[in-house]
């Protein structure tokens, strides 16, 4: 184990009021196991390109019988849809899919009959300057295959740090489905 020190300063009007300093013994245990910090409702998470089923996660909220049907995309839509899943989730491939998977459901159940419609239309503000390799394989995985990366519908998603710091916000609204890593991902909230 290691010691760990955490200060706390408090401020009134920029004026230090109090400084705490708390020692506290940080315990480590050896492991094999990659562990990603803030997954929640997943019960297994497949993270390879190459995988065989149609789903690459399982959570509580499964609807087994779930499909979206094929949509073909423009090489222009291909192009932007491969950059803002880039810009919005960065490099992880299971993150890439569940984004592709969220611009799906809008194109399938808003009628949107193009990407830049979607991110108009969606309020995406990702970067769309580049892309990554895992971005371009989820793109296949969900539209050329027609793949699912969780067999739920994915409309909105959110960070948790932004979550967290705007009670009430918009997301607080609809129905929470899974995190994976940093980022909520929500249905849209529907009477029972």
């Amino acid at each position: 184990g290691s010691t760990e020190y955490i200060y706390k300063d408090k401020y009134v009007n920029g004026e230090l009021i109090s400084h705490k300093c708390i020692k506290q013994q940080v315990l480590t245990y050896p492991t094999d196991k990659i562990i990603v910090k803030g997954n929640r409702n997943i019960d297994i998470i497949n993270k390879s390109y190459n995988n065989k089923t149609s789903y690459l996660i399982k959570t509580k909220y499964d609807n087994k019988d779930f499909k979206l049907p094929m949509v073909k995309l423009s090489d222009k839509d291909r192009d932007m849809l491969e950059r803002i899943v880039t810009g919005e989730f960065g490099g992880s491939y299971v993150g890439s899919c569940l984004i592709a998977q969220s611009i799906k459901c809008a194109i399938v159940y808003d009628g949107y009959t193009s990407v830049s419609a979607v991110i108009k239309g969606m309020g995406y503000v990702g970067s769309t300057a580049n892309r990554s390799q895992n971005a371009v394989n989820a793109v296949k995985y969900i539209f050329d295959d027609n793949n699912l990366a969780v067999r739920h519908r994915l409309f909105y998603m959110c960070t948790k740090d932004y979550y967290d710091s705007t009670p009430g916000n918009f997301h607080s609204t609809q129905s929470f489905i899974l995190q994976y890593e940093n980022v909520l991902f929500f249905d849209r909230w529907q009477k029972k």
